[in-house]
């Protein structure tokens, strides 16, 4: 049978999961209470050390549908790829462990699927807080996108080619329902030696091997996200720089010869997020920064940002000037100095 015979689909749900007993009860009952029955609920559980486990369980005692799985802690990627791995539905969702499903999202999955039932993936709208959300609104009036669009206009954007506008489609797994044949028979998942920014790798390969996809202009989940709890994939880490020089170098060496990675836009965006990323750094390890600082601007596609870019203010000109020479200490001062700055801010107006 193929996909577009389906009309009960499956849906496999999977929530990668860790110390979430505080309102892991919540993301279950989203699904629990799906206008849609069909599913399957995968709680795949990274080494929690609190009451987490005691709470999956309780559930999964009563409804059949509802699995945990538990495993040592290795991240969120480990633990997606064993949801992958699990998964025996047609279609697979990733629900984050401090989001929700809203009452109708598999039914009107389902309904998606069965008008574009040779869809490799639905892209859908989501509530970023209660009275803001995204909505994707397609191709102009196209609502179905075919590979030479997603060639010529999602990937590239994906890559800061161009600007991100309606093409961007976000760089997140949980806004896409996949169709699990189609990440099976291209063996994408989850990169597990990455902390950070696994998200939009996985993307990126699911366009570039995409035939086919769907919008739905239709707000069908909740990422309302608890700053204060602890998540799976969300601490700086020391690395972190050098990930994204990385995936940038994949990119370039992966699609090089097909798109250009030398556009103004693509240039701009790359150099702002060094700067962003070298004022993180500085402002979480301090005098150790240094050290990743001087690694990073030896890179030579940082180099090459770095030449090409054109600086628009006062202290872009000085960071140009300072990686061109390899200027380390001038580089963290300029951070320094900005963090002392704000302290000083704040303290004055904390003693008004």
């Amino acid at each position: 049978m193929s996909r577009r015979d389906i009309k009960e689909p499956r849906f496999s749900i999977v929530v990668p999961i860790y110390n979430r007993e505080d309102n892991i009860s919540d993301v279950i009952d989203s699904v629990v209470k799906q206008s849609y029955s069909k599913w399957e609920l995968l709680l795949i559980d990274d080494g929690s050390t609190d009451a987490t486990g005691v709470i999956c369980k309780k559930y999964a005692d009563v409804d059949e549908r509802i699995y945990y799985i538990e495993k040592e802690n290795g991240g969120v990627s480990t633990a997606r790829n064993k949801g992958i791995k699990l998964a025996s539905g047609d279609y697979i969702i990733f629900l984050d462990s401090d989001n929700s499903l809203t009452e109708r999202s598999l039914e009107v999955l389902r309904t998606g699927f069965n008008t574009c039932g040779d869809a490799d993936f639905i892209v859908y709208g989501y509530n970023e807080s209660p009275t803001k959300a995204w909505i994707p609104e397609g191709d102009g009036s196209e609502m179905v996108i075919d590979r030479s669009a997603i060639r010529k206009k999602y990937l590239p954007t994906h890559f800061n080619i161009y600007e991100q506008d309606t093409h961007f489609i976000k760089n997140f797994v949980w806004n896409k329902c996949y169709s699990s044949k189609f990440l099976f028979k291209n063996n994408i998942k989850f990169d597990e030696n990455r902390k950070t920014w696994e998200d939009g790798i996985f993307v990126v390969e699911c366009l570039n091997k995409a035939k086919k996809f769907l919008i739905l202009p239709e707000v069908i989940y909740n990422a309302y996200c608890e700053s204060n709890v602890e998540h799976l994939s969300s601490k700086f880490y020391k690395k972190q720089i050098f990930q994204y020089i990385s995936d940038e170098v994949y990119y370039r060496n992966t699609f090089g010869k097909e798109f250009d990675f030398t556009t103004d836009h693509y240039i701009k965006s790359n150099f702002d997020m060094i700067n962003v990323l070298f004022n993180r750094v500085t402002n979480v390890f301090g005098i150790e920064a240094k050290t990743i600082i001087s690694n990073a601007i030896q890179n030579e596609i940082v180099q090459f940002w770095a030449k090409k870019y054109i600086p628009q203010t006062i202290n872009e000109k000085k960071l140009r000037k300072y990686i061109l020479n390899g200027s380390v200490d001038k580089i963290y001062d300029l951070y320094h100095d900005s963090i002392i700055k704000r302290v000083a801010k704040e303290m004055v107006r904390f003693l008004k």
